[in-house]
């Protein structure tokens, strides 16, 4: 159960990796043993009864995934195609407070867990400098490339700078569509990076200015919608 709605209900749910999908299932009531009730009340593959629900989508990771195995499947190839073809991709994470999407995006604290921003800034430059240890592609001399960072939060309806200075930094900033149709935004701050570390350098010191606040779930929960964009 993820909350205590659904321990008192006598409900929780069962993501299954084989079926691809996240099943409603009766738990025991027990406190802090339902856990281990939960894990002997039936398999994935079990028809569903009458009042529980079974819901399917493209690909479902269970409890066991680890980031790196997410993000080979999902997240490689949008990272890829925008460094290679300069194709335009977006990795999202949505979910209830306390659900792991920061965990997932941006790894652990102390850097024994990688997060999605760390792969995704470690095969940017890899695919910029031709691949697996940076080799030249059939004898052509590199390429010459820039990669630029600007990371933003949109909170209380505003759009804020995270990597702007302390005198600006709680400005709001202006959004707007320029001559040829594109979405631009004024005075926002882009941070030239030359390496992955430098790229997770600047990710990090703009998290620092994200709005935070604690929740019963989660005592430095994010109270912002926030945007890290590379453009390479």
């Amino acid at each position: 159960p993820l909350a205590a709605k659904d321990r008192s209900g006598g409900r929780a749910w069962r993501a299954s990796s084989e079926r691809n999908s996240v099943a409603q299932i009766p738990v025991a009531q027990g406190g802090d043993d339902d856990r281990s009730k939960l894990a002997k009340s039936g398999g994935g593959g079990r028809r569903r009864s009458s009042g529980e629900s079974e819901y399917y989508y493209d690909r479902v990771f269970d409890e066991s995934a680890a980031t790196e195995e997410i993000y080979a499947e999902l997240v490689r190839g949008v990272v890829e195609s925008a460094a290679e073809e300069g194709i335009s991709g977006t990795v999202f994470a949505y979910g209830q407070t306390s659900s792991g999407k920061t965990h997932t995006m941006q790894g652990s604290d102390d850097g024994s867990c990688a997060g999605v921003v760390q792969l995704a800034a470690r095969d940017v430059f890899r695919a910029l400098e031709g691949g697996e240890g940076g080799e030249e592609r059939g004898g052509t001399k590199a390429r010459r490339y820039s990669v630029r960072v600007s990371y933003v939060e949109i909170y209380n309806e505003e759009f804020r700078d995270l990597l702007r200075e302390s005198d600006g930094a709680s400005q709001p900033l202006l959004i707007r569509e320029d001559k040829r149709g594109a979405i631009a935004v004024d005075g926002l701050t882009e941070v030239p990076v030359s390496s992955p570390q430098e790229l997770v350098d600047v990710f990090r010191r703009g998290g620092a200015n994200k709005s935070v606040g604690a929740t019963k779930m989660n005592d430095r929960s994010s109270r912002s919608h926030a945007i890290l964009k590379i453009v390479v």
